[in-house]
Parts: structure tokens; sequence; C-alpha cells
């Protein structure tokens, strides 16, 4: 499996090496842990449609490079547990002590 960022912004390192990132137009948090496996931490995903070997996010703009099966990140303005959060071009992430 593969991983898109998308403008990747703000990062944090936690004391064990695993990486956070604001995958900023995604609209999701990552995790990439220590051994290189890459996960969506908070936020909401959505499969893409595909049309003629293209995939399209909801609003019809084309995700270049993606491969089945083809994730986007959801936009949107939503507290909740990890899947059903959403966020708006997220910029930035912290870790507490």
């Amino acid at each position: 499996d593969e991983s898109r960022f998308n403008r990747p912004r703000g990062i944090a390192v936690s004391d064990w090496g695993d990486v956070y990132v604001a995958d900023t137009d995604n609209h999701l948090i990552r995790a990439i842990q220590r051994n290189g496996t890459t996960r969506t931490l908070a936020g909401t995903t959505a499969l893409a449609e595909e049309v003629g070997g293209q995939f399209y996010d909801g609003e019809g703009k084309p995700l270049e490079g993606c491969v089945p099966p083809c994730l986007y990140g959801v936009s949107g303005y939503s507290d909740g547990n990890l899947t059903s959060s959403k966020f708006h071009y997220p910029s930035d992430v912290a870790m507490g002590t």
C-alpha cells in the first residue's frame, strides 16, 4: 500500500521516533511509524470514483498518481473520534508532554 501526502506542513516527532504530520490538502493527520508504515491517525476518508482509469475526489478534482483503492480526505469541521472527525486544511500538529 502507498500513502499520498498532499502539501504536508506541520510535523511533530514523538520520543519513540514516530512522526506526526498535518497532511494539509488531504485534510488528515497522519502518523509515520519508525518502521516506515504510514497510517491515517485522524480525519475522514472516502473512496475515489474511477472514470476511464482516472480517479476523482468528491468535488470532481482528478487525483493524480492514485492507485486502487484510491482514498482521499474529506474536508469539513467536525469534532469526533479518529474516523469521524473532519479537518479543513490542518496546518500543524503538537505533542503533549
